[in-house]
């Protein structure tokens, strides 16, 4: 039996026998875990334990546990963008016609999830089926889908773009932009520079697919063809019954508004998780779901993550 009086925690174990041990874990109750500013990392914690017994000599230890707190949250921070520019690399040129469509970034109440938000006339476009690569459907609106069926990866817009949510990063810890903002190294795994794309966790909202199919009968010409519309949904996520975040402030303004989810902790540069503490340029792209201009009507934006 142990008991706690004045922050001495007492524990009477009765008669043990010679080479009996006995082992005591302390644990807070408090609500939502120990206070933080308790450990301020770096520092040593001496708590001293004293064993008394029948007509044996008091010993004591002060014990030498060091404290580690937990990593602060993630936090986002403003980014440029800093495209289209001339460069050696003919992607840097590369102009997206609908940037507009991305409303806004935010972390999740967790602390484990980042989520792009999308507003447009017309849904946001998730992937192009083929066979054997199907898109989650919409079976209710709004809806949510997790995991994400985004179609086949092998099709990509004109510019040779990914036509699911796409998010590209690079660490940019110890790379400072220019004032230009054409800085490579700032920018070393973005799309424009050859970067690998991941696609979201969850979507919530409303989203369609597409197909390739005959786009001009006379010619027999193969094409993109877009799913029709579902009604509008407007900043209509679902709310907490289905998952889905707080919308930013612009989500679903034009008609249609989406949430495109990625779990951070599942997040990859260069084959590795993201390290806590370091920064990481996040670089999102989207397709609307009419692509009617000539290249794909595809939007872009970034934001600045520390992990």
């Amino acid at each position: 039996m142990c008991t706690i009086v004045s922050n001495v925690l007492n524990c009477n174990f009765g008669n043990l026998a010679n080479e009996q041990t006995r082992t005591v874990g302390v644990a807070t109750n408090a609500a939502g875990g120990a206070n933080p500013a308790a450990c301020p990392g770096g520092v040593t914690l001496n708590n001293t334990a004293k064993v008394t017994g029948t007509g044996i000599p008091d010993k004591t230890d002060t014990g030498d546990y060091r404290c580690t707190p937990p990593p602060p949250p993630p936090v986002l921070s403003a980014c440029t963008l800093g495209y289209p520019f001339t460069s050696a690399v003919t992607r840097t040129s590369t102009i997206f016609n609908e940037s507009e469509t991305l409303a806004g970034f935010s972390i999740g109440a967790s602390g484990n999830t980042v989520q792009l938000f999308y507003t447009d006339e017309h849904a946001m476009l998730l992937g192009v089926r083929t066979a054997g690569f199907p898109v989650s459907p919409l079976n209710a609106n709004p809806d949510h889908a997790s995991p994400v069926l985004t179609g086949d990866p092998a099709q990509v817009d004109p510019a040779g773009r990914p036509f699911p949510p796409s998010l590209f990063i690079t660490d940019v810890t110890n790379a400072r932009d220019n004032a230009a903002h054409t800085s490579a190294a700032h920018r070393a795994f973005d799309w424009q520079f050859g970067g690998t794309a991941t696609t979201p966790n969850d979507v919530f909202g409303t989203w369609k697919g597409a197909s390739i199919g005959i786009v001009d009968k006379k010619k027999g010409t193969l094409g993109l063809l877009t799913d029709a519309d579902p009604a509008q949904n407007h900043a209509n996520l679902g709310g907490p019954g289905n998952g889905a975040d707080p919308a930013v402030a612009g989500t679903g303004a034009s008609g249609y508004g989406a949430e495109a989810r990625w779990n951070i902790n599942a997040l990859l540069f260069n084959g590795q998780p993201l390290v806590p503490g370091r920064f990481y340029r996040l670089q999102f792209m989207v397709h609307d779901g009419d692509q009617n201009k000539t290249g794909g009507d595809v939007g872009e934006a970034c934001t600045i993550i520390r992990r």
